[in-house]
């Protein structure tokens, strides 16, 4: 099983495999020590004939479905301390059976939600999965993980989470296209997936972010000012980034970071200046916006990274590394860093 993004959210993946000629989606479900009240996960399409079913595969968690059910919804689970959950480790809970390995409808599997205990009192808090951007669809032969720990509800003002959809090849023998917020992936064998609403696809070797408006939105913003326009196409630089904003750095941290790379530790204000105007409009600040700049700084009114976050969502930025193209075709990141 691949391994995720292990932030503090729970995590839900899915994936699947071929075993003696059918196809199985495994559930599995991470990252949590407290009990889960219930959960449910809307699947359509499913073929209704031949061996195809949906069981549970931990005893107890919930009663076996019949092969036609398409859905499952508010099950008791009660995972207290006394029986806990290792949070590094995934819990397979379910188990979907196709009869044939190759899908001709497409199967749709959206609506996953679940809710959790709240820790701080009695009751317990909606904590929800995204079910409006958990959605996707495949046919075709199977080899496919997905990843998702974004959360809705009452405690989802401090969300930093996405979805992953992975696939075992290369990033070459696949065709991507993003339209209406769907990204479709099709390979020259004829199977087609389709990822409503996804942040990222990770292939063997490469990967893509379409997060612009989170975690990838603001690499690519940090990568224009600071290091220039063409650095977006640093397939390492954008990378890095990613992993630090994916395990929980902030966007203030990781601009410091970016500074001290490219400017050393000890840079001067008037370094910083230069080197922003450099990349946004290509030419040296005259000596009265070089004074300006650096006695806003001076007296506090932005820091170093702040004038450098002011820089990075101009209008000029977003511009230069042309983030709305960005947005619909996403940007291409080592997978293995």
């Amino acid at each position: 099983m691949p391994n995720f993004n292990s932030s503090t959210l729970p995590l839900i993946t899915i994936n699947s495999v071929v075993t003696n000629g059918q196809t199985q989606i495994n559930f599995y479900l991470s990252n949590y020590a407290t009990k889960v009240y219930g959960y449910g996960i809307g699947i359509a399409n499913l073929p209704t004939t031949g061996t195809s079913s949906l069981v549970n595969v931990v005893k107890n968690w919930f009663a076996q479905y019949a092969t036609s059910s398409s859905s499952l919804s508010d099950v008791a689970i009660d995972l207290t301390m006394s029986n806990p959950i290792v949070a590094s480790n995934s819990t397979l809970f379910a188990t979907y059976t196709l009869s044939n390995a190759q899908v001709t409808q497409p199967i749709v599997v959206n609506n996953l939600s679940l809710s959790l205990q709240n820790t701080t009192s009695s009751g317990y808090s909606d904590l929800s999965f995204d079910q409006a951007n958990f959605n996707f669809a495949f046919t075709g032969n199977v080899g496919f993980s997905i990843a998702d720990n974004t959360r809705t509800g009452i405690n989802n003002a401090g969300n930093t989470g996405f979805d992953t959809f992975s696939l075992p090849d290369l990033y070459k023998n696949y065709t991507v296209t993003n339209k209406n917020s769907v990204l479709n992936v099709s390979t020259s064998t004829g199977t087609l997936y389709q990822f409503t609403n996804g942040q990222r696809i990770k292939f063997s070797d490469l990967s893509l972010a379409f997060d612009m408006n989170g975690n990838a939105g603001e690499v690519v913003k940090i990568l224009g000012a600071v290091f220039g326009k063409d650095a977006v196409n640093k397939q390492d630089y954008v990378a890095i980034g990613l992993k630090y904003l994916d395990q929980g750095t902030s966007y203030n941290d990781l601009m410091v970071l970016a500074l001290n790379a490219k400017l050393g530790p000890n840079y001067t204000n008037a370094a910083e200046i230069n080197l922003l105007y450099q990349n946004l409009i290509n030419t040296t600040p005259s000596a009265a916006d070089l004074n300006n700049w650096s006695a806003l700084i001076q007296n506090k009114t932005y820091t170093n990274a702040s004038l450098a976050q002011f820089a990075c969502d101009t209008s000029i930025n977003t511009q230069n590394i042309n983030l709305t193209g960005l947005t619909d075709k996403g940007v291409l990141f080592l997978s293995n860093i």
